[in-house]
């Protein structure tokens, strides 16, 4: 079982990084694929947050807000978004959830493992 410690986070943030910048709105193969990615890491996270204890946490809170601008973003996408800007909007709209999320994990490595690589 996958638990919440110092290495998982900071593989978790890094993984984040890589996939935003994968979401490009003018390539979809690599958008849809960057979707796909994201899908699979905000639930682990959301799973491994909520088994360590931690579901009432910032980077719980943010995780979720981060797979809600997903969905919506895959929505978009399904429903094939005329509007190149919502589509754009909902990109960055993405983004800044994973930047959140992101800066929520650092947090939470900060916080919580202060001393574990001593």
């Amino acid at each position: 079982m996958r638990i919440l410690s110092y290495e998982y986070l900071q593989w978790r943030a890094r993984q984040l990084a890589l996939l935003e910048k994968e979401l490009d709105p003018h390539n979809f193969h690599r958008l849809l694929q960057a979707l796909d990615g994201l899908e699979s890491l905000i639930s682990d996270l959301m799973e491994v947050l909520t088994h360590s204890g931690n579901k009432d946490t910032a980077p719980y809170e943010a995780a979720f807000i981060a797979e809600e601008k997903r969905v919506t973003l895959r929505e978009l996408l399904e429903g094939l978004a005329e509007d190149e800007e919502e589509l754009e909007m909902g990109v960055v709209c993405l983004q800044r959830a994973i930047r959140m999320l992101a800066r929520a994990l650092r947090a939470k490595l900060a916080v919580a493992f202060p001393f574990s690589m001593n």
